[in-house]
């Protein structure tokens, strides 16, 4: 009887466990999304690493899209002191915007994608009425 008492303790205590994990694993990716957003990013994935083995945090991998539409990816460190305190959180790679100059050479390859692909429409219009017009020829019927 003691054995069975015994069994069902330690059943609760680990499902106890298993429900604040749970629950501060959602308060841990709240806290992160909000500082993706307090930096001006949008957080896209926040999913936990579970067995990151690295004793007294909490891991999560992130994903983020900046200002400019990139998506950045890079891994967060909440300290965590038996999920009771909750520590300082770190990046493994800080929070990043593009730099001006990739920014620039963005724009500079999309406007030219933009004037390339007018070419291309302009081109194959010229190129209709010249079947067009040599029809006409070869028929002699002129306008």
């Amino acid at each position: 009887m003691e054995d069975q008492f015994s069994f069902l303790i330690f059943g609760l205590i680990i499902l106890v466990m298993i429900v604040v994990a749970f629950f501060k694993t959602s308060q841990f990716e709240n806290r992160i999304a909000k500082e993706i957003q307090k930096k001006g990013f949008q957080p896209i994935s926040i999913s936990r690493r579970w067995l990151d083995f690295d004793e007294g945090t909490a891991s999560f991998d992130v994903i983020y899209q900046d200002k400019v539409g990139l998506q950045h990816e890079t891994r967060c460190k909440i300290r965590s002191y038996m999920y009771i305190f909750d520590g300082d959180l770190y990046w493994t790679r800080p929070l990043i915007d593009q730099p001006k100059e990739k920014v620039a050479q963005m724009r500079y390859e999309e406007k030219r994608s933009i004037l390339i692909d007018g070419l291309r429409s302009e081109n194959q219009a010229l190129k209709a009425r010249i079947e067009e017009l040599e029809k006409q020829l070869a028929s002699k019927k002129f306008l």
